[in-house]
């Protein structure tokens, strides 16, 4: 039998990304983590769906490019599992196994949102 803390996925935001804003932050407060936290939120969205549009074409080129950068920004934010999946995507797309990718979108989609979900109840944490 495993225990609880076997079976649970990590947390989808790396809170030791978090506090490292916080330190950085000039007063000592949230308002740069949020501020990085809300670009990550506004921002991602339109390269996720430019990611989703170039599967559809059979673009692998365009896919690993928007895998590229979704990579990079979901490590900044401490979103470290989407990461990883957005390494996997740029991956794929290089090597053009669209099919493979194709298979994988439901995880991503999902852990995508599990970030997203994550990032608004940390910005109403902050807010309190």
């Amino acid at each position: 039998v495993k225990a609880a803390t076997e079976t649970q996925a990590p947390p989808a935001i790396d809170h030791g990304v978090i506090a490292q804003f916080r330190e950085l932050d000039p007063d000592g407060g949230s308002a740069l983590a949020a501020r990085i936290l809300d670009i990550y939120a506004e921002s991602s969205g339109g390269v996720f769906a430019e990611l989703e549009q170039s599967m559809s074409a059979g673009d692998g080129e365009r896919l690993r490019r928007a895998a590229h950068s979704l990579k990079s920004s979901s490590g900044n934010v401490g979103a470290r599992q989407l990461a990883a999946l957005f390494k996997e995507f740029e991956l794929l797309g290089k090597e053009n196994r669209l099919d493979e990718a194709h298979a994988q979108l439901d995880a991503l989609r999902a852990e995508y949102a599990r970030a997203l979900d994550s990032i608004r109840a940390l910005r109403l944490e902050f807010e309190t």
